[in-house]
C-alpha cells in the first residue's frame, strides 16, 4: 500500500489504511516473510505513509473498520477490481495458503480480483472450483515462492491495473466477465448446498 500510495495511485480508487492499534488478544507469531536488508530498503517509504495517514474511505468508525463482519457496499459496487490483502503474506515454513473472507467479498460482489497473500493462493481457488483471471491477467506472481519477489511482482500488476483508464477498466471487465459471473454463482450455489446439508444432517440425527 506504501508503493502504491508513494506512486500517487491511492487517488485512483477506495483506498484505506486505518492505522488501528491491535490489543493483545489480536497478537499471534508470525513468520517473518522479509529479510532485514529487504525491510530496511522500505523502511523510509513505509515510515512516509504512516506519518501521512490514515487513509479512510468511507465514514465508519474505528470499531466498525476492525470488524470482519462490516461490508461497505459502495466500494464493491462501484468498482471493477479488489487488491485483496490477505491476512498472511506467507505461513510458518512456507506451507500452504490461507483463505479468509477477505477473498469472498469480491467473489460474492462480481468483481475481479489480486491477491497479496501466500504462494498458489490463486491454485487453491481454482482447485475449490473458483475461476481466476490468467485469459487477461498475468497471474505468475502466485507461483513466486520467493516471498520478496511475489511482493514486488504484484505492487507492478497492481500498478498496472491501477494506471489503467476507465474505458481499459471497462473492458478488463467485460472480458473477464464469464470468470466473475463463474465465481459469483459458485459461492452462492455451494452455499446454499452447504445449508441443505447441514439441514438434511439435523433432520437425520432425529
Amino acid at each position: 500500500m506504501s508503493e502504491l500510495w508513494k506512486r500517487g495511485l491511492h487517488n485512483q480508487g477506495y483506498f484505506s489504511y486505518n492505522q488501528i492499534i491491535q490489543n493483545d488478544k489480536f497478537h499471534e507469531i508470525t513468520t517473518q516473510p522479509f529479510d532485514r536488508e529487504f525491510i530496511e530498503s522500505k523502511y523510509k517509504n513505509i515510515q512516509n505513509f504512516l506519518a501521512a495517514g490514515p487513509f479512510k474511505a468511507d465514514r465508519l468508525n474505528d470499531i466498525d473498520h476492525n470488524s470482519f463482519e462490516n461490508l461497505y457496499r459502495e466500494h464493491y459496487e462501484n468498482s471493477y477490481c479488489n487488491f485483496v490483502i490477505e491476512t498472511h503474506f506467507e505461513l510458518e515454513d512456507k506451507c500452504g495458503t490461507s483463505l479468509t473472507e477477505k477473498i469472498l467479498k469480491p467473489i460474492c460482489h462480481n468483481q475481479f480480483f489480486i491477491i497479496v497473500g501466500p504462494p498458489h493462493t490463486l491454485k487453491k481457488l481454482k482447485e475449490l472450483g473458483y475461476k481466476t483471471f490468467n485469459k487477461l491477467i498475468d497471474e505468475t506472481y502466485d507461483t513466486i515462492e520467493d516471498s520478496e519477489k511475489r511482493l514486488e511482482a504484484v505492487i507492478e500488476l497492481c500498478t498496472k491495473i491501477a494506471t489503467m483508464s476507465h474505458k481499459e477498466l471497462h473492458k478488463l471487465y467485460v472480458g473477464l466477465k464469464p470468470e466473475i459471473t463463474h465465481n459469483s454463482r459458485f459461492f452462492n450455489k455451494s452455499k446454499k448446498e452447504r445449508i441443505e446439508n447441514l439441514i438434511n444432517s439435523i433432520k437425520n440425527e432425529h
